[in-house]
């Protein structure tokens, strides 16, 4: 064996990414992940038209199945790194793939709109979001240095499944119907649990835990007999040392370790109390700039719910046929792999205000929205759209850096987990909007000019950040609390920033 693979045996030994081997297999399974969870997501307009044909329901009681579906999808994406760290990678994954399959096979056997609100919305919603977040983080795990390559790779599949899938859902449909679609759609998606079982765990050093109370910080790591190593009596100018890679042999020399027996319960209580404080801060709204970024981010929401709702049905209002408007949103995924990258690396180049391509990308993507009201054939939707979801990538990206402009590394995880959850709750309401309007006006012009202009004053706004920042009394507490931020904060909070910066 040569020094090299022996160096690379010791690095997998000690739980390093091993940056290629089964990594490679990793990528393929992250790739079908992708593949399956974003192409079903973005094929919903397709669906949407459907379930308005057999049902015969308005368009805003039918809307409200992706308004669910969008709710669950954006609320369940923070916990799944917590369950692939309680049960592993390859056992969510493949419970993400059974649950979304058997949501979609009853579907297929649903008599009214309310019934698919739950079994579509809801159960298909939690398991694509699900398969979706942990698909990214086993690729974080098993590569380091050539992660970048490894999940551009991987990220690829969610601009072939949104491309594939909207066109392949609509020939389905054309020769199956929508049952027999969704029939046809639930055994691929099973696939997920073939990404899941080529998810191999890397084995690791389990860390210990670390645990925030009021009056004191408590170190605990389980030991085979069932108790905890606890460690009392940190001082403030200790606290600092969280989180360092020599703070365990620090602790060690300063401080005195005994074996405290700790009852399940509590211990499983106090996990996840330290879980939730990672994903929720509210006292980040005391922040007007942060206010401001969750308004932004509702218009988003906005330009999103047209594009991925009603985009192929307002094609059809166009006079385009539904087998030719399915091209629409899949042309706008293979733009959206475009301007994620190229955004991206823009980003890295040199150092400005990121508020000002944010801004850009937000003002472009209302531009597009807005005349595309007016130009009304397959060709001139194509173009626009094309620029919308170049755009979207933009905008998608700038979000996450503008919230880490703001808040810093401390609360940035918290602020993108808080901001999800207004989206969500956002999209539950604007796609039933969208259809009640269509259903009140006789055309979508009214919804597409709202979205549009709420995407012009989330363009405004973002201009404004910098301004409102500084006018703002309010300033960020330093000492003790900047280092509880540190304390509570884990590898779960890291990887939803990832995360959203390439959904």
């Amino acid at each position: 064996m040569t020094s090299a693979r022996f160096s690379k045996k010791m690095e997998e030994a000690k739980g390093e990414p091993p940056d290629g081997g089964w990594g490679w297999a990793i990528v393929f399974a992250a790739f079908l992940g992708f593949f399956i969870s974003t192409g079903n997501v973005h094929s919903f307009s397709v669906l949407y038209v459907a379930f308005l044909d057999a049902f015969g329901e308005s368009k805003a009681v039918t809307a409200w199945i992706g308004g669910i579906f969008t709710l669950v999808l954006t609320f369940s994406t923070s916990y799944g790194v917590a369950m692939a760290k309680r049960f592993g990678h390859r056992k969510t994954v493949m419970a993400a793939g059974v649950l979304a399959s058997v949501g979609i096979l009853t579907s297929g056997f649903t008599t009214n709109v309310y019934q698919l609100y739950f079994t579509f919305g809801v159960l298909t919603g939690i398991g694509m979001s699900l398969a979706y977040v942990v698909c990214f983080e086993i690729v974080s795990i098993y590569f380091k240095k050539r992660f970048p390559i490894a999940i551009g790779l991987a990220m690829a599949g969610s601009g072939a499944g949104q491309f594939v899938l909207s066109v392949m859902t609509q020939l389905m449909v054309d020769w199956y119907g929508w049952r027999g679609m969704l029939l046809i759609m639930s055994a691929f998606t099973s696939h997920l649990c073939l990404s899941g079982a080529l998810m191999r765990p890397l084995k690791t050093n389990q860390p210990s835990q670390i645990y925030e109370s009021p009056d004191k910080i408590v170190k605990t790591s389980e030991t085979e007999s069932g108790c905890v190593n606890t460690i009392h009596g940190i001082e403030d100018k200790d606290l600092k040392l969280i989180g360092d890679e020599s703070a365990e042999s620090v602790f060690m020399v300063q401080l005195e370790s005994k074996p405290v027996p700790q009852k399940p319960s509590r211990t499983r209580s106090r996990r996840l109390k330290s879980y939730l404080i990672t994903i929720y801060d509210f006292t980040l709204f005391k922040e007007p700039v942060y206010i401001i970024v969750c308004i932004i981010g509702i218009g988003q929401v906005f330009g999103t719910i047209s594009t991925t709702v009603h985009l192929v049905r307002r094609a059809r209002d166009f006079g385009i046929s539904d087998n030719i408007g399915a091209y629409i949103p899949a042309v706008m995924g293979l733009a959206q792999l475009v301007g994620r990258p190229s955004f991206g690396a823009l980003g890295s180049i040199g150092s400005f205000n990121p508020c000002i391509p944010y801004a850009v990308t937000l003002f472009v993507c209302a531009s597009s929205l807005i005349i595309s009201t007016y130009t009304r054939t397959f060709t001139a939707q194509i173009v626009l759209l094309s620029i919308y979801g170049i755009c979207t990538g933009g905008f998608a990206v700038y979000k996450t850096v503008v919230l880490k402009h703001f808040l810093g590394n401390e609360r940035i995880g918290q602020g993108i987990s808080i901001l999800l959850h207004v989206q969500g709750m956002a999209s539950l309401f604007i796609g039933p909007l969208g259809g009640w309007m269509r259903d009140s006006l006789g055309v979508y012009d009214g919804f597409y000019w709202l979205s549009g202009v709420c995407l012009l004053l989330a363009s405004v706004l973002a201009v404004l950040l910098p301004v409102v920042k500084r006018s703002s009394t309010h300033r960020c507490h330093k000492g003790n609390v900047e280092v509880q931020n540190n304390v509570t904060s884990s590898i779960s909070e890291k990887l939803i920033i990832q995360y959203t910066t390439t959904v």
